[in-house]
Formats: C-alpha cells, sequence, structure tokens
C-alpha cells in the first residue's frame, strides 16, 4: 500500500517516540480494493496526552481529544489520530457510555463494525487482519466483527451501513449478518434522521441499490417508516440517477406526495430535495401530447424539475412524447414558456391601462397563447391581443 506523505510523516513521528501507529478502516479496505481512499485514519497506542507531547511542533486541533482523537495538520492536509479504545456498553444503541484507552490495537479492531473495515496497516507491520477482512473483500462480503447481533444493538447506524455498504460495494451481506440487520431493523428508530437520510444518499449511488432495495426490504423500510414500497424495472433502475431512484419507490403509492413529504420530515430532508420529489411525484400522472404540454411543465415547476421528472418517468416505464428531447429543443431554440420571456411585459400593459391582479391575469393569457401558438411572440402581435381586452374587467 501506498501511503501519502502526510501519513507517513505522522507514523513515523509517532514511531520514533516509540509507538505503534497505523492507517485504519476505510482507507486500507479502498486500498486493497484498488480505489483511492477519500481520508486516511491512524490508530495509535500513544494516549491523547503523548500525541499532544509528540506533535508539539505541529499544527494541531483538539478534534476530539477526550474521546481520544486528535487533528495533525502534515503536509497542508488534517489527518485525524485516535488511541487505541475499547468501548463500554451501549445504552441509547448508539453511542458507547464510555471509552477507555488501551495498548493493544486487537481491542480496537475488535470494536468496529464489519471485518471489511477492521483492518490497520504501516509499512512495519504490513496488514493486521484479525478478523478476515480480506478473505471478505476477496468474497465480495460485508460481515460483522464477531456477533453481529450484538454489533448492531450496541449501534443501530451499523444496520444501515451494512446494507450501505452492500449497495455502494456490490457486496453481499453475509447470512448471519443480514438476519441480524433485519431482526433488529426496528432500532433505527434510535438513530437520527439526518444519518439515517445520509447513509440513504450514499445507498442510492451504489450499484447494488436495486439489490439492496429488493432482499433488504425490512432495513429499508424501518430507516424511511413506510411499508410496500414497490420497484421498478431493475434495468431501466441501474440506469437511473440516485435522487431519481430515491423519487421512484414512492410512485406505487396512492398518494406518492404524502409518503415522500412524511418521510422527508422524518428523515430532516433537505428543501432542495423535498422540493424535487414533490415536484416529480406530483407530476408523474401529468398528460404530455406535445411540446405544448412540455412547456406548461416548464412553466410550473422549472427546467431542472421538469428534466427529473423526465427521468422518473423513463425509470417508471411511461411511455408518450419524449419531454427530455422537447426541454431540450425548447431550451436551444429560446421559445418562451414563462412570462419574463415575453416580447412585451407589465409596463406595457400599464401604459394600455392595466391595474392590480389585472396585469399578472393578461401575462397569463398572452403566456397561454403563446405556447398554444394562438399568437407569435412578437410586440405587436402581443400588444394587438391586450388591446382587444378591456383592461380590469
Amino acid at each position: 500500500m501506498q501511503l501519502p506523505n502526510g501519513v507517513k510523516i505522522i507514523i513515523n513521528q509517532l514511531e520514533r517516540h516509540g509507538h505503534r501507529a497505523d492507517v485504519v478502516g476505510g482507507c486500507v479496505r479502498d486500498c486493497l480494493l484498488g480505489k483511492t481512499p477519500c481520508d486516511y485514519d491512524i490508530t495509535t497506542d500513544a494516549t491523547p496526552d503523548q500525541m499532544i507531547e509528540i506533535f508539539r511542533d505541529f499544527r494541531t486541533i483538539p478534534t476530539g481529544i477526550k474521546h481520544g482523537t486528535l487533528t495533525v495538520m502534515a503536509e497542508g492536509e488534517p489527518y485525524e489520530i485516535t488511541t487505541y479504545r475499547r468501548d463500554g456498553d451501549y445504552c441509547d444503541h448508539r453511542h458507547p457510555d464510555t471509552v477507555a484507552f488501551t495498548q493493544r490495537i486487537a481491542d480496537d479492531l475488535s470494536r468496529r463494525d464489519f471485518t471489511v473495515n477492521a483492518m490497520a496497516y504501516n509499512e512495519k507491520d504490513g496488514i493486521t487482519d484479525l478478523f478476515g477482512g480480506r478473505d471478505d473483500l476477496r468474497a465480495h462480503l460485508i460481515r460483522a466483527v464477531g456477533d453481529p447481533e450484538r454489533r448492531f444493538d450496541e449501534d443501530a447506524l451499523r444496520i444501515l451501513r451494512a446494507v450501505r455498504f452492500s449497495s455502494t460495494l456490490g457486496f453481499a451481506v453475509e447470512e448471519k449478518t443480514a438476519a441480524a440487520a433485519h431482526k433488529l431493523a426496528h432500532l433505527l428508530s434510535f438513530v437520527s434522521g439526518e444519518r439515517i437520510y445520509t447513509e440513504i444518499k450514499k445507498l442510492m449511488a451504489g450499484s447494488g441499490a436495486y439489490r439492496v432495495l429488493h432482499n433488504h426490504r425490512a432495513v429499508i423500510e424501518s430507516a424511511l417508516g413506510i411499508t410496500g414500497y414497490t420497484l421498478p424495472d431493475q434495468m431501466r433502475f441501474a440506469s437511473s440517477l440516485p435522487d431519481v431512484r430515491f423519487f421512484s419507490i414512492f410512485a406505487g403509492y396512492d398518494d406518492p406526495v404524502r409518503e415522500f413529504t412524511a418521510v422527508c420530515d422524518r428523515l430532516k430532508v433537505d428543501n432542495a430535495m423535498r422540493d424535487a420529489g414533490t415536484a416529480v411525484l406530483a407530476n408523474l400522472s401529468r398528460v404530455f401530447e406535445g411540446k405544448a404540454d412540455v412547456k406548461l411543465c416548464l412553466r410550473d415547476i422549472g427546467v431542472d424539475h421538469t428534466l427529473m421528472l423526465s427521468a422518473t418517468r423513463a425509470l417508471l416505464g411511461y411511455s408518450g412524447t419524449c419531454i427530455h428531447c422537447h426541454v431540450m429543443s425548447i431550451i436551444d431554440s429560446g421559445e418562451p414558456y414563462t412570462a419574463r420571456q415575453l416580447a412585451i411585459g407589465g409596463r406595457e400593459l400599464l401604459a394600455l391601462g392595466y391595474r392590480g391582479a389585472a396585469v399578472g391575469e393578461m401575462l397569463e393569457f398572452l403566456t397561454l397563447s403563446v405556447i398554444n401558438g394562438e399568437v407569435d411572440n412578437d410586440f405587436e402581435s402581443l400588444i394587438e391581443v391586450a388591446k382587444s381586452y378591456t383592461p380590469n374587467n
């Protein structure tokens, strides 16, 4: 494994002071899979006080020093170093009640969630793999470290992480681990909505998302707080965008918008995602017979949401006009679909005697007339139409 220079500097600094240090967890897993890690976590037998002294000449940030974590800047990058730990009991199914520092790397690795995340590495000792993580990588398996029911009872988020890793890595969940996840899925009620949504977003982006949604329904339904979702065609699902995949699982409900917004409330979903999903699901059954209908949709929900609607309908196998094709044609040609794009505006209508709400009503009427091809979008034609009506009627 090739480590970044900053990591080597930190590990060498700890070793020079008589301590062991390794990179640990996801970065080891990713390197063994031939991927470039997003970050590198370092674990050591040095206590927090010892780390502070060892790195006194470095820029440091006491990120979570009470829990044994110090952030050290090396080569301009931040790296978290954490003392080997043993966790106490987990009374809230999320966080250990107590944390004790230890001198044994075996103690630290044994508290981790899955075998593929419970490996450590340094250049002196090589890979430390006490739980068969490399074998599970080769077998493409997500397996809990030790007793899976105990792992999930300690921290219920691990239940969702198991299926998320299954999706993003394309691995299966080992049989006993999967059974424990399904049995204890109800414990996801102890996990914050924000954490659940973070995992769901990652899951939906994974190559194995469809398989996970199909095979681990108990976990997904407990995470989202829904029951009885239906899945679209697997082949279309595989080629769709993550957000569109997420929207599609609500399409089979009698009131998809209500189900979706209820999940958004529970998971504290951001407003952009909430608005997009609501616009898409509210317009799934909208009739599109030609370009005029697409323009009306653009007027109502905008370009981005109309394109997401098109993608969601395609995923769900809706037939009919090619919404995406029409949207691209409309944008490329500059054809108007909103009042702001008309050749006249409120100033001209005011000059004709329109006042108050009548201005907006006439602009809406002119917009619809242009969209339906009843009048050209040029100044003279629109003025003539506006003149033919009595203002404020």
